[in-house]
């Protein structure tokens, strides 16, 4: 009984996880909104791919919205972006 408790318990916590991850990417990818649609400038790119496009953008200046984002905020943010972009 306590090992299905633990393991329904586990389930629980790893599915909060993944919605936590989903929120994160969505508010951190409001920036990019200032300049980009997700739909129209994104259609058909994967999430690895997208993570490739925002780590280019890294060391450009221009680019503010990359400014200061974790391996963990483009990855969240790459996710998101490509679910979005190709509904």
């Amino acid at each position: 009984m306590k090992r299905t408790l633990l393991t329904i318990s586990a389930f629980g916590l790893l599915s909060l996880g993944g919605t936590a991850l989903a929120a994160d990417g969505a508010a951190l990818s409001e920036g990019c909104l200032d300049c980009h649609e997700f739909a129209a400038d994104f259609e058909g790119v994967d999430a690895a791919e997208m993570e490739g496009l925002i780590t280019a953008q890294l060391d450009n200046a221009k680019h503010k919205a990359t400014t200061g984002m974790s391996a963990e905020d483009i990855k969240a943010i790459a996710e998101f972006v490509a679910a979005e972009a190709n509904k």
